[in-house]
């Protein structure tokens, strides 16, 4: 197809992009329509999409008469956890395996993407028993550790690939100027992966917070659920004559994973591609 062909149909296949966009964004569009409205407006016939009187009384609901804002706090600190310990397991590991030869690197590395095709029903029991053995169920603790330990495989090799774009004549010349190995690695190379340890980050943070069977089976009181599984309770108690307040309660629940998206997305591009192409 020639640079003039292109050009006409470009404008089409925008057109296309946003009627693809509109219909996929437009339960998302009706949730938030529905957290503004009253009960009394909420189900008129024909439905409106922009409600005639807007109100801020499901907001103010959600955050001061319902366990939405423990929860979100929990799913926080779950979150922010994971991520810390997984990234920094991830960094070290994907380090060593991007600057080291040792026996058997490859299989390592097989073997640790081999873990992620293992279903996650399957570990459940197992789990369930481990951590009541050490006295950790309905704690935030056993989710940040069996969440670390299970984003840390995808998490290396993210990791690997961002180092293995940064040339190891970088290490080698911080090490003929005195610093150590960790120095140069902290110094000289950690700065220059920000993307990759931002996309991982991201990656991370956003599955914790929308993970929901193993939070649901190992917690069971407000002080340590999150609010993946709060959601699912809250529906239970309000969904039958209050939709309206579930709405504002899911709009508060996506806030984290919406706003870093929109801040990190071109970081994660570039994180997820690296190692892509070989320079």
């Amino acid at each position: 197809m020639t640079r003039l062909a292109h050009r006409r149909a470009a404008p089409l296949v925008y057109a296309a992009y946003l009627v693809v966009g509109l219909l996929a964004a437009l339960p998302i569009l009706w949730v938030v329509s529905m957290s503004f409205k009253s009960l009394d407006e909420l189900f008129t016939v024909p439905p409106r999409w922009i409600p005639a009187r807007p109100t801020l009384e499901n907001y103010h609901f959600v955050l001061f008469g319902t366990p939405i804002p423990r929860l979100f706090l929990n799913s926080t600190v779950v979150a922010c956890c994971t991520a810390a310990l997984a990234l920094g397991l991830a960094t070290v590991a994907g380090y060593a395996f991007s600057r080291f030869n040792f026996r058997h690197k490859g299989t390592w590395l097989l073997l640790l993407l081999g873990t992620q095709m293992i279903p996650g029903v399957s570990n459940v029991i197992p789990l369930y028993m481990m951590m009541r053995q050490v006295h950790l169920l309905d704690t935030l603790s056993a989710l940040i550790l069996i969440y670390s330990a299970a984003f840390v495989p995808f998490s290396i090799w993210i990791m690997k690939a961002s180092f293995d774009r940064i040339p190891a004549t970088l290490d080698e010349a911080a090490m003929i100027d005195g610093a150590s190995r960790f120095g140069a690695f902290r110094r000289v190379v950690l700065p220059l992966v920000r993307p990759g340890l931002l996309a991982a980050g991201t990656m991370v943070i956003v599955n914790a917070w929308n993970e929901f069977f193993l939070a649901l089976i190992l917690t069971s009181s407000v002080n340590s659920r999150t609010i993946a599984t709060g959601m699912y309770m809250f529906q239970g108690q309000y969904g039958t004559n209050a939709w309206q307040v579930v709405s504002a309660a899911a709009i508060v629940a996506t806030l984290v994973p919406l706003l870093l998206f929109a801040f990190f997305q071109n970081h994660m591009v570039g994180g997820f591609s690296a190692g892509a192409v070989k320079e």
